[in-house]
């Protein structure tokens, strides 16, 4: 059990230290002052279709009241925007407009420093061999 907590401790580091980095990087690039929470969900929605309210938070790991606080937030920025289902007038869904998703588009590079930085020890085999575990966790998880 030992050793399964010390691998626990490594991943909440793994991620402690990537979301760390985040705010210093994205600073400089977010000139619509959004913020890494509003960042992350710009960058969630760039794959998605348009969704209601209760769907995106599912994708967002926040609460419905959360995402309907973001969605809006985003919306007053013309990142995104809402309309109405054509299957059920009561539900709306959002989706980037075009600004958004150019937005995120800036935005992704971002990433790409992140995994520079915190994958600068690994050599190329043991990252590619990280980026295949990663994908096998992911493709299970989406299933």
């Amino acid at each position: 059990m030992a050793k399964d907590r010390e691998d626990s401790l490594l991943l909440e580091r793994l991620v402690r230290e990537t979301m760390m980095r985040l705010r210093p990087l994205v600073l400089p690039r977010d000139d619509e002052r959004l913020g890494p929470t509003m960042v992350i969900a710009l960058i969630t929605m760039r794959d998605l279709p348009p969704l209601p309210t209760l769907e995106l938070a599912e994708h967002l790991h926040r609460d419905k009241s959360q995402a309907a606080k973001i969605i809006r937030s985003l919306e007053r920025k013309s990142l995104v925007q809402i309309e109405q289902s054509e299957d059920d007038k009561r539900v709306k869904r959002a989706s980037l407009t075009k600004r958004g998703y150019a937005y995120s588009t800036k935005l992704l590079s971002v990433w790409d420093e992140i995994a520079e930085q915190v994958l600068a020890p690994l050599t190329d085999d043991q990252r590619r061999q990280f980026y295949d575990l990663l994908s096998v966790i992911y493709s299970q998880s989406d299933s």
